[in-house]
């Protein structure tokens, strides 16, 4: 089927609405993942008795402060889509359904560099406690690496979950 059998049926303005609070949920959820790492990493980093404490907290803020931005980015991105769909007739007219097919299109090519990023962020974290147990680089950099496990192992579960959702909304679309 093409992205154009699309436009041959009546899809519900309800299920567009409902995927749309579900996307700003999502967003709502990885601000608050963003607000928490940073806090996290600010408290972490200023932590001086332990140095893998430090190091845990110096990856929560790396990581933290941009999952931050690119969640209130998200936000408004979601906020505004709930907005048009609630402007939109009952039955949504066949430019909308393109618009979001496209839409999806692109949220689903960033969902799959983010899942890539994600995985090679948690083969690095991996490696980072691995190396530091086997060459005693410290307590410090151990710690690094369990930040980054925690981060990209969060980042991958979002990440999966949401490219589930956008693909099978955009089945739906498809007829």
């Amino acid at each position: 089927m093409t992205k154009n059998s699309a436009m041959n049926r009546n899809f519900p303005k309800g299920r567009a609405l409902l995927f749309a609070q579900a996307e700003r949920n999502g967003a709502l959820l990885l601000s608050a993942w963003g607000i928490l790492s940073t806090a996290a990493g600010l408290i972490g980093l200023f932590y001086k008795p332990l140095l893998i404490v430090e190091g845990i907290g110096f990856l929560f803020l790396l990581i933290g402060i941009p999952m931050l931005v690119i969640a209130v980015r998200h936000l408004t991105w979601s906020l505004r889509q709930a907005i048009t769909v609630e402007s939109l007739p009952a039955h949504l007219p066949k430019h909308f359904l393109q618009e979001e097919w496209d839409r999806v299109d692109v949220l689903l090519a960033v969902l799959q560099r983010g899942r890539d990023l994600n995985l090679l962020f948690f083969i690095l974290g991996f490696s980072l406690t691995l190396m530091t147990r086997i060459l005693d680089w410290g307590p410090y950099s151990k710690g690094m690496g369990i930040g980054l496990l925690i981060q990209s192992a969060f980042g991958l579960i979002y990440v999966l979950f949401w490219q589930f959702r956008n693909e099978l909304y955009q089945r739906e679309l498809k007829v």
